[in-house]
């Protein structure tokens, strides 16, 4: 029930978006993550590139739809990976974005906002071990595990009025974090809003 309930108010949110402000949307790849606490079934981590597989190659995307307002905005997100265990997994977020700096050029911003993280049912797997850090009924194919907060940090090269390119900090699992590149395409051509860093050597 509450997972249909955010679903739904994701949904309604991607709906109202329009109504103020200025739209972008975009897509973003990553494939290399940080697991910064250890999940219960590290042992079955397949893509280790250290020997605490703390780093992993996890290939996947994110789709980006995101308003801006002044210094502020609305951003939904959606991703679909391939986690370090070889199950399908994903995640979709909503949440509010602070822009620190906006210049002509560059721009940093970062944000916080509600996450419903899902995969399939480790339990399918041999050798995995009891872990009860995603909710999923038995018989059911896929479990999931809601995080009222969850962040992204994200730089943006404007290159013209209507194309961005970014780099970005993005939380894809309730232990990890992945470094994605993307690019942006914004509905009607940028603006630089009021308020917005004018400092001469970052614009």
């Amino acid at each position: 029930m509450e997972i249909r309930k955010y679903l739904a108010a994701a949904v309604f949110s991607l709906l109202c978006l329009p109504s103020f402000g200025q739209t972008r949307m975009g897509l973003k790849g990553f494939g290399l993550t940080a697991h910064v606490v250890q999940e219960t079934n590290h042992h079955l981590y397949a893509n280790n590139l250290d020997p605490l597989g703390t780093y992993q190659l996890e290939p996947g995307g994110i789709f980006v739809f995101e308003n801006i307002s002044g210094m502020l905005s609305l951003k939904i997100m959606q991703g679909f990976y391939r986690n370090a265990m070889g199950l399908n997994s994903g995640f979709t977020h909503t949440g509010l974005r602070v822009f620190i700096i906006n210049g002509k050029k560059h721009s940093v911003s970062a944000g916080l906002g509600p996450t419903l993280f899902y995969r399939q049912t480790v339990s399918q797997l041999e050798n995995a071990l009891p872990d009860d850090s995603y909710v999923g009924q038995e018989g059911q194919d896929w479990e999931f595990r809601f995080m009222p907060l969850s962040g992204e940090l994200e730089y943006n090269f404007h290159a013209n009025s209507r194309n961005d390119f970014t780099i970005s900090l993005n939380h894809v699992a309730n232990t990890a974090v992945a470094l994605s590149f993307g690019y942006d395409y914004w509905l009607s051509p940028r603006r630089k809003p009021r308020g917005a860093c004018s400092c001469p050597s970052f614009q």
